[in-house]
């Protein structure tokens, strides 16, 4: 019963941790669309602002707008990598602890056939 559940709560660690890598692969694609947009959107507003101060002006602002969504992805997939990577540990404690239940089950079946046989030749 011990085994079935820490292999339940591995295979869930598990599934959490590839939970977390699509979380952080949609979070990457995402930045990437994001910046595509904001990057078409600073061509367009460029080529439709004649006056060179207008142009700067809109494109800090979109610089400044850019920033602000990579640095709150870049926290967003720190943040989550951070998560799997404790994850991962949690996952291979257990996958460690699991593995000594295991062998002490064997020393124990072991033993207990022993003296099983112990007890036929005693009968």
């Amino acid at each position: 019963l011990l085994i079935e559940k820490l292999t339940t709560e591995r295979n869930t660690l598990q599934q959490a941790a590839e939970d977390l890598q699509t979380q952080i692969t949609q979070l990457q694609e995402e930045t990437q669309v994001n910046n595509t947009a904001v990057e078409t959107r600073l061509r367009e507003k460029a080529e439709l602002v004649e006056s060179s101060h207008i142009e700067k002006h809109a494109r800090m602002e979109l610089e400044v707008e850019m920033e602000g969504q990579l640095q709150a992805m870049t926290q967003e997939i720190e943040v989550l990598s951070e998560s799997l990577a404790l994850k991962q540990e949690q996952n291979s404690k257990t996958a460690q602890l699991l593995a000594c239940i295991k062998i002490e089950h064997e020393a124990l079946q072991a033993s207990t056939a022993e003296l099983q046989a112990e007890k036929q030749n005693l009968l």
